[in-house]
């Protein structure tokens, strides 16, 4: 397995993981403690989609429990 990271990971297969926050929390710990030039794009794809579905469950989480 090679160290550095893919030169084009949009070129790469996709896959779809159902985590919990604390999951994710956990790897994007883990992945801190490596060299910043090496993740910072994973960090920032894992963030960006997380943002996403959050802001996606809100508005259903508010209806479910209006108050």
């Amino acid at each position: 397995m090679s160290n550095s990271p893919p030169s084009n990971p949009g070129s790469a297969p996709g896959i779809s993981l159902q985590l919990t926050l604390d999951d994710i929390n956990l790897i994007l710990e883990g992945i801190g403690a490596l060299p910043f030039a090496r993740v910072f794009g994973l960090v920032a794809r894992i963030q960006g989609q997380a943002a996403e579905q959050l802001k996606a469950a809100a508005p259903a989480a508010v209806a479910a429990n209006p108050g």
